[in-house]
């Protein structure tokens, strides 16, 4: 399998830069882009002058209509699929989460990372349904719960951190 040829290979920077790939590399090092995640954990102390603190991410894929469907019944959740009156297949809410791959990355946050976060006073915002947040506010959600978001990683710091909405 491809996965497998992946693992038994070793790295190079050569073998690296001729193989495109979006999948980050693990324990700190996300490549640069834009990503959706679950956040596992916020650590609000900042490492250094250039970062106001550090998130933990698990990568995760949202996938609709078709698509939605399609993948979860590969992974082996065509229990999430239901059938309409018409036989028309469907998920309810028309959004399926991939999370399969469970590797884990620590991303520090720069000092200029845009946090956005749900209100606490309800959706009021418009279709960004998130305010201005901080590291604090953030670090207080996830500590609860692990919180589903879309993270920019530029430079191999977090640039901007926004909340994602699942109905």
């Amino acid at each position: 399998t491809p996965s497998a040829a992946a693992s038994s290979a070793k790295p190079t920077k050569e073998a690296a830069a001729s193989t495109p790939t979006s999948t980050p590399t693990p324990e700190g090092q996300m490549t640069d882009g834009e990503y959706t995640v679950y956040i596992t954990a916020v650590d609000d102390k900042a490492p250094d002058a250039d970062t106001q603190g550090i998130i933990t991410v698990r990568r995760a894929n949202i996938y609709s209509g078709a698509e939605a469907i399609a993948k979860a019944k590969e992974e082996g959740h065509a229990d999430y699929v239901e059938t309409d009156e018409s036989g028309v297949e469907y998920i309810p809410n028309d959004y399926y989460i991939s999370d399969s791959d469970q590797s884990v990355y620590t991303v520090k946050v720069s000092n200029s990372c845009s946090i956005r976060v749900f209100s606490e006073d309800g959706f009021s915002n418009g279709d960004d349904m998130c305010v201005d947040g901080t590291i604090w506010y953030l670090k207080q959600e996830v500590d609860s719960s692990e919180r589903f978001a879309t993270i920019q990683v530029d430079g191999g710091q977090v640039k901007l951190i926004r909340q994602f909405y699942l109905p």
